[in-house]
Protein backbone atom coordinates (compact mmCIF):
# COMPACT_ATOMS: atom_id res chain seq x y z
CA UNK A 1 0.00 0.00 0.00
CA UNK A 2 1.25 3.47 -0.83
CA UNK A 3 0.39 6.88 0.55
CA UNK A 4 -1.07 7.75 -2.87
CA UNK A 5 -3.55 4.89 -2.50
CA UNK A 6 -4.51 6.14 0.96
CA UNK A 7 -5.28 9.51 -0.60
CA UNK A 8 -7.17 8.21 -3.62
CA UNK A 9 -9.06 5.14 -2.37
CA UNK A 10 -11.83 4.93 0.21
CA UNK A 11 -11.55 2.68 3.23
CA UNK A 12 -13.90 0.23 1.54
CA UNK A 13 -11.74 0.20 -1.61
CA UNK A 14 -8.62 -0.46 0.46
CA UNK A 15 -10.32 -3.43 2.15
CA UNK A 16 -11.43 -4.77 -1.23
CA UNK A 17 -7.88 -4.47 -2.55
CA UNK A 18 -5.91 -5.66 0.50
CA UNK A 19 -8.49 -7.57 2.54
CA UNK A 20 -8.14 -7.67 6.31
CA UNK A 21 -4.45 -6.77 5.90
CA UNK A 22 -5.48 -3.20 5.02
CA UNK A 23 -5.54 -2.26 8.71
CA UNK A 24 -2.01 -3.52 9.36
CA UNK A 25 -0.68 -1.88 6.20
CA UNK A 26 -2.15 1.44 7.35
CA UNK A 27 -0.49 0.97 10.74
CA UNK A 28 2.86 0.49 8.99
CA UNK A 29 2.34 3.71 7.03
CA UNK A 30 1.34 5.51 10.23
CA UNK A 31 4.54 4.41 11.96
CA UNK A 32 6.58 5.75 9.05
CA UNK A 33 4.67 9.07 9.18
CA UNK A 34 5.32 9.40 12.92
CA UNK A 35 9.02 8.70 12.43
CA UNK A 36 9.15 11.40 9.75
CA UNK A 37 7.22 13.79 11.98
CA UNK A 38 4.65 14.44 9.24
CA UNK A 39 1.45 15.40 11.06
CA UNK A 40 -0.58 15.94 7.87
CA UNK A 41 0.33 12.50 6.58
CA UNK A 42 -0.56 10.98 9.95
CA UNK A 43 -3.97 12.68 9.97
CA UNK A 44 -4.75 11.36 6.48
CA UNK A 45 -3.73 7.82 7.43
CA UNK A 46 -5.69 7.99 10.70
CA UNK A 47 -8.83 9.07 8.87
CA UNK A 48 -8.52 6.22 6.39
CA UNK A 49 -7.82 3.78 9.23
CA UNK A 50 -11.10 4.81 10.86
CA UNK A 51 -12.93 4.19 7.57
CA UNK A 52 -11.33 0.76 7.24
CA UNK A 53 -12.29 -0.10 10.83
CA UNK A 54 -15.90 0.98 10.26
CA UNK A 55 -16.10 -1.06 7.08
CA UNK A 56 -14.55 -4.16 8.64
CA UNK A 57 -16.90 -3.92 11.64
CA UNK A 58 -20.06 -3.15 9.65
CA UNK A 59 -22.98 -5.59 10.05
CA UNK A 60 -23.32 -5.82 6.26
CA UNK A 61 -19.91 -7.54 6.21
CA UNK A 62 -21.08 -10.13 8.72
CA UNK A 63 -19.45 -8.66 11.81
CA UNK A 64 -21.40 -8.93 15.02
CA UNK A 65 -23.46 -5.87 15.88
CA UNK A 66 -22.49 -4.02 19.06
CA UNK A 67 -24.40 -5.24 22.12
CA UNK A 68 -26.15 -1.87 22.52
CA UNK A 69 -27.61 -2.19 19.01
CA UNK A 70 -29.47 -5.35 20.02
CA UNK A 71 -31.55 -3.59 22.67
Amino acid sequence: MTLDEVGMLSGEDLVRRYGAAARQLLVSLAVAAVRKGDDDEMKAIDGRMREVDRYLESPSRGAAAPESANR
